[in-house]
């Protein structure tokens, strides 16, 4: 059965290729050109190239010069011909719509004739044929085919050779786009963006030299100094301690199991970015790989979403927290990075979570202002937690009003969208500040509380990997309206689970979970989240552009790519928080501490730097997690540093 299947497929996409034979020649007789061809020839391979080339009009007098000698040259011809991808390739009943050829043998001809030089040189999307089962003028809707050409050809060159090969409906076959030689892959440009990073980073490796000696054999002579901070600030020795200390002493305000949601949080990301490169590239077993994404256990792949909006809890949460222990005034901000704008046309598209972090930030004072009046007056809690149960129903169905009503344009990215874990996360912050000293269910009878509390971990964990599954398959139908509206309801459901989870392991009756979240060296990996966030998918699309040859996805090599994408971020991130994240913070401790005539920086003085739990700031400041019967230790961050 499913060799017949299989067969089927097979037998399909064959006489899709002659369909698609019959729309690209420009004449009637597609069947008869097939047998001539020996069916396998395209009219836009080299060979055809070569053909038509004296025929060809328009064509500039270095391809010409290029292709006579490739043409008449039979070892370069066959070279240069066998690198590039050919229609239908090797497996395509089976693989995915892009074929890649072979790079490494393409950018190895370098021929010297005696009027000039010919190189290889290889585009990755070179060609592309169009699929006729799709719209045709749609470039997305194309099998993509990597050429190799003479260097001295442009792609308006190979679409004049082959105009009269092809029928006039159709756009031109052959592009430059990611087009490179031996030259060029290995010559740097030295642009003035390139120049001045080459500096920084020049500059910032001299002073964490000279920062280092310093720390290393002179710091203890000059130990008084008010300026030893300043001089030690990019130290790798100073930074390592900071950076690698894993501390148990006694605090109040500590939640420690962020570490571990941070930490966790994080590699999801990591592999959900991770798992987008399988559309990116080829791939051999295109249909076992579509249904294994689709697999109920690889719903977390699809589903990362809600790491990202675990974050913006925490972060709502963390900053309420802090905020009703000082009780005092909001600093100014004028920075405001949109994510409205242009949206599409992101450099980094993972970026758009800082734009939204620091628009929610600037929008908290409207909600954290309001309760700390509020909460000092009489029966102030009742009346804050109402208006923030009313604020929480309206950023869950406002959004959703707007998005169905007015808004046809499905942007991932939006704030106003987000925003409800931001405001979760701030309700539970004011219901923890404000039970902080009450024992676990105190509405509960004692003997109660272990039965409800298994209870309600039966039922949150459950939902939340409902919502998971959920996701995944709403995606399947690719309806993006069913996919707004299933968002909308399950990110307070989601985030809901998230309160329950930090409550429970609060008060220590988290159990295994409690243990998992709280190992220390989460502790470690959450300093690095921020640092991990930037460059993760550096890392990813650095591996994806550089593969030569087609994936065979299966549950190993996803597993193996997960783990390696991971655990090289994380090696890149200490040198990148050694070197920047680390220094800075130092620095602006130092000059802090000068502006306030204190020489030393204050515990907690800004409410911005108690955001700690987004991806962006790894100071944890004062969390907690307070056992039912003792408190687990550890040090605050800040006083670590």
């Amino acid at each position: 059965m499913f060799s017949l299947k299989l067969n089927t497929k097979i037998w399909t996409k064959l006489l899709l290729i002659e369909l698609i034979w019959t729309i690209v020649n420009a004449d009637s007789t597609s069947h008869q050109k097939i047998v001539n061809h020996g069916f396998l020839r395209m009219p836009t391979d080299l060979r055809a190239i070569c053909k038509n080339l004296h025929n060809a009009k328009n064509v500039t007098n270095d391809c010409a010069r290029h292709l006579d000698v490739v043409c008449g040259n039979f070892t370069l011809f066959m070279t240069m011909f066998s690198a590039s991808a050919k229609f239908p390739e090797t497996g395509f009943g089976y693989s995915t719509e892009v074929f890649i050829g072979h790079f490494d043998q393409c950018l190895s001809i370098d021929y010297s004739y005696k009027d000039g030089r010919v190189l290889g040189e290889y585009c990755t999307f070179g060609l592309l044929i169009p699929d006729v089962t799709k719209k045709i003028l749609e470039p997305k809707s194309s099998f993509v085919m990597a050429v190799c050409k003479p260097s001295g050809c442009s792609a308006g060159d190979y679409n004049a050779i082959v105009n009269d090969l092809v029928n006039p409906r159709i756009p031109q076959l052959f592009i430059d786009d990611m087009c490179q030689t031996v030259e060029s892959n290995s010559t740097v440009t030295l642009t003035t963006g390139f120049t001045i990073t080459s500096l920084i980073f020049i500059l910032v490796a001299t002073f964490m030299i000279a920062s280092t000696v310093y720390d290393a054999f002179l710091s203890q002579r000059y130990y008084k100094t008010s300026r030893r901070a300043l001089f030690t600030a990019f130290s790798i020795i100073s930074n390592s301690k900071k950076l690698f200390t894993v501390s148990r002493a006694p605090s109040k305000d500590n939640i420690v199991i962020f570490y571990g949601i941070r930490a966790i949080s994080m590699m999801w990301i990591v592999a959900g970015h991770a798992a987008i490169e399988f559309r990116n590239v080829s791939v051999l077993n295109r249909e076992a790989t579509l249904k294994w994404m689709q697999s109920t256990y690889t719903a977390y792949l699809i589903s990362a979403l809600y790491a990202v909006d675990t974050f913006f809890f925490m972060s709502g949460f963390l900053l309420a927290f802090h905020f009703l222990q000082k009780q005092q005034g909001l600093p100014l901000v004028k920075q405001l990075k949109s994510n409205y704008y242009n949206h599409e046309d992101l450099c980094l598209t993972h970026t758009w979570y800082l734009s939204a972090d620091m628009q929610m930030f600037l929008l908290s004072p409207l909600i954290l202002i309001p309760l700390s009046r509020t909460l000092n007056k009489p029966s102030g809690y009742m009346v804050s937690m109402v208006g923030l149960l009313i604020t929480n129903a309206l950023c869950t169905f406002v959004p959703l009003i707007i998005k169905l009503n007015f808004d046809n344009e499905f942007n991932y990215y939006e704030t106003h969208t987000r925003f409800i874990d931001y405001v979760i996360g701030i309700t539970m912050a004011v219901f923890i500040r404000k039970n902080m000293d009450k024992p676990f269910l105190h509405w509960v009878k004692n003997y109660s509380k272990a039965n409800i509390n298994v209870i309600i971990w039966m039922i949150t964990l459950p939902i939340m990997i409902a919502v998971l599954i959920g996701y995944q398959t709403v995606q399947k139908d690719q309806v993006e309206k069913d996919s707004q509206v299933f968002t909308s309801i399950t990110r307070p459901i989601w985030c809901s689970g998230l309160c329950w989870i930090v409550y429970s392991c609060y008060h220590g009756y988290g159990g295994f979970v409690n243990s998992i979240l709280s190992w220390p060296t989460f502790q470690v990996l959450g300093r690095l989240t921020y640092c991990i966030y930037l460059l993760h998918r550096l890392v990813e699309m650095y591996y994806a552009s550089t593969t030569r040859i087609a994936w065979r996805v299966n549950d190993y090599f996803a597993f193996y790519m997960f783990c390696g994408h991971y655990a090289v971020s994380v090696l890149i991130a200490i040198v990148w928080s050694l070197a920047f994240e680390a220094p800075v913070k130092s620095l602006e401790v130092y000059f802090n501490g000068v502006r306030r005539g204190t020489g030393k920086r204050d515990s907690i003085t800004d409410v911005k730097d108690v955001v700690s739990m987004s991806p962006k700031n790894e100071d944890t400041r004062d969390f907690t997690v307070k056992g039912a019967d003792r408190e687990w230790p550890h040090k605050r961050f800040s006083d670590v540093v």
